[in-house]
């Protein structure tokens, strides 16, 4: 699906009057497993993504059992010391459904609404149904047949990867071991076949496609959408189920492991649910910059590279990025260039194209900031962008200056060091060359070179903060500029 179809159908999903019922809150208290808490949803789809066991599915379960008038007795035991709280929006008008007054949604709004809980595994279950079936033909001889439009075609195709010239749905009713299930019969290059022969993931594709396109102004349940589905598939679904949900006015609340999804999805539309390791209480939050991964044991994806002049400018520029932005820390990488600017430069000349999927920056140290510097670097031949670490000075004579004042005895408290071996050390390697002696000193004081830096960092930004801020606005501004 091409990006601009895609900001369509988020900026259509971000417009409540699309949606004549949408959930606004679930409130909770003495839940088990999930114990206290207050989950604020967006129109259209939210996503919740956590670890497991920290309760997704037990907030589905808890609206699936407001909404379903008490249906769910297997379900009761679990909530009966609990207090439940549905907040959702009805044509414009909020209404409350609580844990005293569960509500059967079909009979309570004036629309052909409902709410589907569609579980992990449903999909499989209902091909096992079908597979130990020995009589199959019969229900379908009794049973309506529904096509799929060519437009449904074309979207399983395109999730799935194959060609569909066809596909027939058959509603077969429940039984007294069955919930009712779709069967189906495909055709693909000129061959015929059905539910039964059908792979896992195939099925659960056209199994959940099936669902959501036959459903308007409902609720929609989905538990972990991904399972069965290869990641290649994954983001061609969410976008197609999301514009479903568009066009049938469907408010659908998803759970969900995957960062293939997760990606596709605008953070304001994602909530992370992490649990205290002290109290064990639920920890809900909205995210920012793919925070997600780390709970989920994903690593962050690189978006691009920041180029330094040297091991030192590297620990000094990671430092500042790490404590003022860790969102940005974790999506660039920062390389210390062998060669120096003269390297870097040489690298901001060659050729970027729209189309590359990174993104590379040089930051050099401040002393490279003047006309005549910039002059001997070329600068107005760059075609990536670049700055400055802050001051007028280069990384190692800034942490110079700070080490050989009366700051130095602080810097020396917090590294918890002895005074006079400190100061010793700051003797011996004061005549080293300017680029070496701060590898020397902080040999001298059994420290790493890295945690040195990072100390006078953060003592830096203490008492010189709006510099540091400003370098960061400059850094991130400039990257937005990228994504324009």
């Amino acid at each position: 699906m091409r990006q601009a179809a895609v900001a369509d159908i988020w900026s259509d999903l971000n417009k409540k009057s699309k949606f004549p019922l949408c959930l606004k809150s679930l409130k909770f208290e003495d839940v088990e497993n999930i114990k206290t808490g207050t989950l604020d949803f967006s129109y259209g789809v939210s996503a919740i993504c956590g670890a497991n066991g920290v309760g997704k599915s037990t907030i589905l379960e808890c609206i699936n059992y407001l909404l379903s008038a008490g249906e769910l007795q297997e379900k009761k035991d679990i909530f009966l010391s609990s207090k439940l709280k549905l907040n959702l929006v009805y044509k414009g008008e909020e209404r409350e459904c609580n844990s005293e007054t569960i509500q059967d949604v079909e009979e309570w709004f004036d629309i052909e609404s409902e709410i589907k809980y569609i579980k992990t595994g449903s999909s499989v279950n209902c091909m096992l149904r079908f597979k130990s079936e020995k009589n199959i033909e019969d229900y379908l001889d009794s049973t309506e047949e529904e096509l799929f439009s060519k437009k449904d075609l074309e979207n399983i195709s395109q999730i799935i990867g194959k060609r569909y010239e066809g596909c027939k749905a058959y509603m077969i009713e429940e039984t007294s071991l069955y919930e009712s299930d779709p069967f189906f019969i495909v055709k693909s290059k000129g061959i015929e076949y059905d539910t039964r022969n059908m792979g896992v993931g195939e099925h659960s594709v056209i199994y959940l496609y099936y669902y959501l396109k036959n459903m308007k102004s409902s609720i929609i349940l989905l538990e972990e959408p991904e399972n069965f589905i290869p990641p290649y598939s994954q983001k061609n679904f969410i976008h197609t189920i999301s514009r479903l949900c568009v066009d049938n006015k469907l408010n659908m609340i998803l759970t969900t492991h995957s960062n293939y999804i997760l990606e596709e999805i605008p953070e304001e539309h994602i909530l992370l649910l992490r649990k205290n390791p002290i109290n064990d209480k639920l920890i809900i939050n909205k995210v920012y910059n793919q925070e997600y991964l780390k709970p989920l044991g994903l690593e962050y994806k690189t978006k691009g590279y920041l180029l330094v002049e040297d091991i030192v400018a590297k620990y000094f520029c990671m430092s500042i990025i790490k404590i003022l932005n860790p969102q940005l820390y974790n999506r660039y990488r920062i390389i210390s260039v062998k060669g120096g600017c003269t390297e870097i430069a040489k690298i901001l000349k060659c050729y970027k194209s729209e189309e590359y999927q990174f993104e590379i920056m040089g930051i050099f140290d401040g002393d490279m900031n003047t006309n005549d510097k910039q002059s001997e670097l070329e600068v107005t031949k760059f075609n990536w962008k670049y700055i400055y670490l802050p001051y007028d000075k280069d990384a190692e004579e800034i942490f110079k200056l700070i080490l050989y004042s009366p700051k130095g005895i602080h810097i020396c408290n917090l590294l918890y060091k002895n005074e006079d071996d400190f100061l010793k050390a700051l003797s011996d390697t004061q005549m080293y060359e300017k680029h070496d002696w701060i590898h020397a000193f902080s040999n001298s004081i059994n420290v790493t070179l890295e945690h040195l830096i990072d100390i006078i960092v953060k003592y830096l930004i203490e008492i010189d903060g709006k510099t540091y801020n400003t370098f960061i606005d400059a850094l991130v501004k400039s990257l937005e500029l990228y994504n324009v």
